[in-house]
Parts: C-alpha cells; sequence; structure tokens
C-alpha cells in the first residue's frame, strides 16, 4: 500500500512538472542559453555561467521541435522519473516503513525543486543524476563493497550531474573524497592511483577535467562566478534553500531556527559517523549521507578561503537538499531501529513530516511563476500590450527588455515587432533622470515596481496607467507629451 502511495506521489508530481514546463513563462536564464543556442553564438558559451551543458543540448533538441518554451523543457522534464526512480529506491531502504513515506514525500513534494524540473535549465537534470549517483553508492556502501570497478556507477552518474551543472562539483569532490577516505582507512590506497584504463575511467576523469578548466575560466576570465554570498555559510547554502523550499513565505528568525537546527542535527551525526570510524574502522551505509554533506560543507569553506569563491546559494546550493533530507532520515531511522521503544513517537514524526509536505506542496505550488525569476512570470502580456496597443516606440523596464532582446524576438519575430527603448544596467532603473531621457519619443511603457509614478509626473510627463498586472504588478501606462 504505502509502496503504492510513493508512486502516486511521483506520478502527481511529474504531472504538475509538466503542466507547469507547458504554462509557466520562458525565463532570463533560459533566454540567455536560447539566445546563445538560436544565433550560433557558441563562443560565448563557455564563457558564462548561465550554460549548462546538458541543458543546452536539450534546447538544441527541442528547437528541432519548434520554440513553445514546453519543448525547450523536454530534458528537464524528462528527469524526473530519474529523480522520482532514484528517490523511490532510497526511501525503501529505510527500516521504518512510514519512515520511508516521509522521505519520499521530503524528496518530491518540494515546490521550489520541483521548479527545477519544468524550466530548461540544468539543475533538474544535476538533481536527478546526482540521485542516482547516491542511491548507487548507498547500495555499494551497504555491501561493503569498494573495489574501483564496483564504483562505477556512482562515478558515472556524478559526471553526468557535473555535465548538466558544474554546481554538482563540491557533489563529485564529496563522494571521490569519501572513497579515498575508506581505502585510506583499509590501507590500501596506492591501488586507487593505479586504475586500470577503461572507457568509464576516461570519461569520469575527462569530465572532471573540463569542470575545473571550465570553472577556472569562467571565474578569471569572464568573472561570471558570483551567485552565492561571501559569509555566513549556514545561511547561504541551508538557510537559502530552506527559505526558497518554503517559498519565501517564513520570517529571518523561522528560517535560521530551521538552518541551525539542522545544522546541530548534522553535527550529532557526524560526531556519531566519526565514533563509528575509530570503532568499526569502516564507513557504513547509513553514515553515507552525513559523510558527504559535511565534506561538502567543508569543500565550500576550503575553496571560499583559497579562491575567494561565494558559498552556493539558493539554486546553486540545492544539491544540498535532498543531501541533507537523506541525512536527517536515515539517521532518524537507524535511532528507531535502535530503540523500538520510540516507534510511536517514530510514527507519529512521520505523519506530521507527510502531513506538513503534502500542506506545502498543496498551499506553495505555482504553475504560473518561478520562485526564482517570479518578475518574469508577466512578460508575455507586457509584450501583448503594446501590440494590442499597436505601438512603434515603446519604453521597457531592463527586466522586460532582457527577455525579450534574448528570447521573444526571435521565437516570434512577426508578433512582437516594435522599437524599444531602455537603460542598460538593471542597477541604473531607478535613476530617474536617465529613465525620463529614455522615454522621450515613446508611446507606451512596461515598469516593474516600485516604480516612481510622481517623480515622472513631476517630469513633465503626462501618462495614463492603463494596466496593473496581478502577479508581479508591473505598470503598463500610455504616456503623454513632453510639457
Amino acid at each position: 500500500m504505502l509502496r503504492a502511495l510513493k508512486i502516486v506521489l511521483i506520478l502527481v508530481a511529474w504531472v504538475f512538472i509538466i503542466m507547469k514546463s507547458y504554462y509557466l513563462q520562458f525565463t532570463n536564464d533560459e533566454g540567455y542559453s536560447y539566445f546563445l543556442i538560436k544565433t550560433h553564438y557558441f563562443r560565448a558559451m563557455p564563457g558564462t555561467a548561465n550554460t549548462h551543458w546538458l541543458n543546452s543540448l536539450g534546447i538544441w533538441f527541442g528547437l528541432l521541435l519548434g520554440d513553445d518554451p514546453w519543448k525547450l523543457r523536454l530534458f528537464s522534464v524528462l528527469a524526473w522519473p530519474v529523480y522520482g526512480y532514484a528517490a523511490f529506491k532510497l526511501s525503501n531502504k529505510l527500516n521504518n516503513k512510514l519512515a520511508g513515506l516521509a522521505l519520499l514525500s521530503a524528496l518530491v513534494l518540494n515546490p521550489y525543486l520541483l521548479d527545477f524540473f519544468s524550466v530548461a535549465r540544468g539543475y533538474g537534470m544535476m538533481i536527478a543524476f546526482s540521485m542516482m549517483s547516491l542511491y548507487h553508492a548507498y547500495c555499494l556502501v551497504k555491501e561493503q563493497n569498494w573495489s574501483i570497478g564496483n564504483w562505477q556507477l556512482p562515478f558515472l552518474w556524478a559526471s553526468f550531474a557535473l555535465l548538466a551543472n558544474f554546481s554538482s562539483f563540491y557533489n563529485f569532490l564529496a563522494l571521490g573524497l569519501l572513497f579515498l577516505l575508506q581505502h585510506a582507512i583499509n590501507g590500501n590506497i596506492r591501488p586507487v592511483f593505479n586504475i586500470p584504463f577503461k572507457r568509464w575511467v576516461f570519461f569520469c576523469a575527462g569530465t572532471v577535467a573540463f569542470t575545473i578548466s571550465s570553472l577556472l575560466f569562467i571565474k578569471f576570465y569572464s568573472g561570471d562566478l558570483e551567485f552565492g554570498h561571501q559569509s555566513n555559510l549556514i545561511e547561504s547554502i541551508i538557510g537559502s534553500v530552506v527559505n526558497a523550499s518554503l517559498y519565501g513565505s517564513a520570517s529571518l528568525e523561522t528560517i535560521r531556527l530551521i538552518s541551525y537546527g539542522l545544522v546541530l542535527f548534522i553535527s550529532a551525526g557526524a560526531i556519531q559517523v566519526i565514533v563509528n570510524l575509530v570503532k568499526l574502522r569502516k564507513i557504513i551505509a547509513n553514515d553515507l549521507f552525513t559523510c558527504l554533506i559535511a565534506i561538502f560543507l567543508l569543500l565550500n569553506i576550503v575553496f571560499h578561503l583559497l579562491l575567494n569563491t561565494p558559498y552556493l546559494s539558493e539554486r546553486t546550493a540545492l544539491i544540498i537538499y535532498p543531501m541533507m533530507v537523506l541525512t536527517l532520515l536515515f539517521q532518524w531511522d537507524e535511532l528507531l531501529a535502535q530503540r523500538p521503544g520510540l516507534n510511536l513517537l517514530g510514527n507519529a514524526f512521520s505523519i506530521l513530516l507527510i502531513s506538513g509536505f503534502l500542506l506545502m506542496a498543496s498551499t506553495k505550488s505555482e504553475l504560473h511563476y518561478h520562485y526564482d525569476w517570479k518578475f518574469n512570470a508577466e512578460v508575455k502580456e507586457v509584450y501583448e500590450y503594446f501590440h494590442r496597443k499597436k505601438a512603434k516606440k515603446v519604453y521597457m523596464d531592463p527586466v522586460y527588455m532582457n527577455i525579450y532582446r534574448n528570447y521573444y524576438s526571435h521565437a516570434y519575430p512577426q508578433l512582437f515587432s516594435f522599437e524599444i527603448s531602455t537603460i542598460s544596467q538593471l542597477e541604473s532603473r531607478h535613476l530617474l533622470p536617465l529613465v525620463i531621457e529614455k522615454m522621450k519619443g515613446c508611446e507606451y511603457a512596461a515598469f516593474f515596481p516600485p516604480v516612481d509614478t510622481s517623480g515622472i509626473r513631476n517630469s513633465g510627463y503626462q501618462f495614463t496607467v492603463q494596466e496593473k498586472l496581478p502577479v508581479t504588478n508591473c505598470i503598463l501606462m500610455r504616456l503623454g507629451n513632453v510639457q
């Protein structure tokens, strides 16, 4: 019964993802990747962190079918069954069946995570392939099988995750360091560095070399590797993911309480891991995810100190979400197995967790906008407004200009064709004199809030606010002449 319920949850989530990939308007980051493929501007792809290579391949494939957003998002949508399979198999590894259902609910009912399987970005594929890597690694550690040849699948899936999105580099390194740690404990680390040449080894090594060279090129040549935070590891990595998972609805105090609570729980697990390593001289299966998440966080600190690399945050830290869920639920399951008297409490906690994620999925899931790109929710309505008015020249906030230039002007050249005036930098949008200068000769304007309407009027412009869009509060204006 519980296994069937798990499958239903996975399928329902997939239906939501498919629907969202159809209804969601194209976002800024998707638009730039589309632009580079559509215009064959391939030489610019290596120089931007916005390029997720498997995702770019997916956009190229989608373009064979047309320019509609859902066609360009097929690779991400099709990655969900891979993720769902890994989540299902891992949830079945727990001894407490209700805890297994709670684990699966947490893995497949997070609205923020679901968002990334509905857009043409590499994060969904990265999460799916990383989960497959974790699943195969867990099975091998469970059997205490540390033979190099048998670890082909964990490292291959981790390599595919790298090609989907470079932010999984920390995860790949964590897996590799864990593998080396066990061989060092066994005293046979030398054979690891004498791996016989095989195609899968060459592929993994080549992927890592490509990733390192790409990241160094992006950081030191284009300077585009700056998404994240320079301070507070916990709030940057864990806090940002907690906040996004709640779709920004929780207070800062609540987010901090949850984040530091998770860190305490993970720290307690890490202490137990060290005890087990000393006693047993081996990494056991239930300690696997705790080890990986601890190494993951340490690597963030190391790279931050050595290369001044920002701590991962929000979508770049998304991989930490399933890792935290696996860490917490596997630790909890082990506690219940050791103390049968806690089963009643454990079942109550599992029911509470399942109910919480069902409530969160039903109240926070959005078909028409993505948490990270909510400002793109109504860009098409803006362009359609100009089209209905038969505008010849318009002023657009840069929020609307970027996606128009990269996607809509290429995908719908006959539908949206008007002269556009805008400012060049998003940071300059509040410099009213610059905005006023750019508005000269325009018939209509679209402003993303907040808008200084009184300042525009005082500058000599006559205008009429004709529409205010419901999701983004975008203001659409009919402009008059300068006095």
